[in-house]
């Protein structure tokens, strides 16, 4: 957006709608970004939005994923059902592949609730299920051992297993497998969210290649005993999320910084609009305010280096507050290739943007 303010605006009102509500939405959600750039980029405004805080939460999202035990699953499934579960090569095979299909149509289930329930709740509901899906297994596949004598005992015992391993992946691929990848962009600030994210994915690989290693060693000398290592993981990300991870779900970017800065402890679980699905919003009531904006007052800010962001003003516009008119926005020849775009799709007129 870096000097492109114009094509900037055009490309937001070709996507949300030029007219009504959502140009107001529109021209909030561009103030928001320009004040957002201004505040970060600013030497004269000292703002803690918690990087450090917001690093480590969006590398343990990576983290947790890979702690889960999908890979285990993924990689090594035939592997499991012929070692822990004692089916034939060519059964467990083909429920291998069963079992990657079922994966794949439950992140179906994710993109349907991801923002209904928000990002937490889907972490949270998806490690307790994690959890209790390997806990059925380790519980089973040790009583299908205590019951080798029993040949039939043991074959019910060991194909319940099998259920709450394909149990187990419809649970990671509604929750785990599409937040952890999105939370992670997220939840990190404008600044730092490139090398955020490459830290994020690096962790993520790095357990994989760890998990990997471990898991063939793992069931060759604990057995059954080596999955109630996966159901202790999945059981403390229920607290862990709890406890320190913010909702996302409903929320611009640039409000993930404010509600940070506005919060000093790491502890959200205690900020309503922190954890909630749906944050407080600014009513727009078009038929008062059909022009909405937003200022942002930089009064003496020369003479006050550090200005504290607390004593930055931010408020929408009302009867009684004086506001910046926005700018005319007039077209230009570098946003030429917008202009025409928009024009096609019979949305802009001229006094659109007078």
């Amino acid at each position: 957006m870096k000097h492109k303010n114009e094509e900037t605006l055009l490309v937001m009102l070709a996507l949300e709608g030029p007219r009504g509500r959502e140009r107001a939405l529109v021209m909030q959600d561009f103030d928001e970004i320009k004040e957002s750039i201004v505040l970060e980029q600013s030497r004269d405004v000292e703002r803690n939005t918690k990087p450090g805080f917001r690093l480590i939460v969006g590398v343990g999202v990576q983290a947790m994923q890979q702690l889960t035990g999908i890979n285990i699953i993924c990689y090594y499934l035939p592997y499991v059902l012929t070692n822990s579960v004692g089916l034939a090569g060519s059964t467990a095979r083909l429920l291998g592949g069963v079992n990657a299909m079922t994966y794949l149509g439950s992140t179906f289930i994710g993109l349907f609730f991801i923002d209904r329930w928000g990002r937490r709740r889907l972490m949270m509901y998806g490690a307790l299920g994690q959890c209790c899906s390997w806990l059925a297994i380790t519980v089973l596949l040790n009583s299908s051992d205590e019951a080798a004598s029993y040949l039939s005992k043991q074959r019910q015992l060991a194909g319940a297993a099998v259920f709450f391993f394909f149990l187990f992946n419809c649970f990671f691929g509604a929750g785990w497998q599409g937040v952890s990848w999105l939370y992670f962009s997220e939840i990190n600030s404008t600044k730092y969210r490139i090398s955020g994210m490459s830290y994020g994915v690096a962790t993520n690989w790095l357990i994989n290649f760890a998990v990997v290693f471990v898991t063939p060693l793992g069931i060759a000398n604990l057995g059954a005993r080596f999955y109630v290592i996966w159901t202790v993981l999945n059981a403390l990300m229920v607290p862990i999320i709890r406890l320190f991870y913010p909702e996302t779900a409903g929320r611009s970017l640039e409000y993930v910084d404010s509600m940070f800065e506005s919060h000093p402890t790491i502890w959200t679980f205690k900020y309503k609009n922190m954890v909630s699905r749906k944050p407080e919003q600014i009513r727009i009531a078009m038929d008062e305010f059909p022009t909405f904006t937003t200022t942002i007052e930089y009064a003496n800010v020369a003479r006050k280096p550090k200005l504290g962001a607390s004593q930055v003003s931010v408020s929408p516009t009302s009867p009684r507050t004086p506001v910046t008119p926005v700018t005319p926005i007039a077209p230009s020849v570098t946003a030429s290739s917008i202009m025409n775009y928009v024009r096609g799709k019979g949305i802009w007129t001229p006094e659109l943007l007078a």
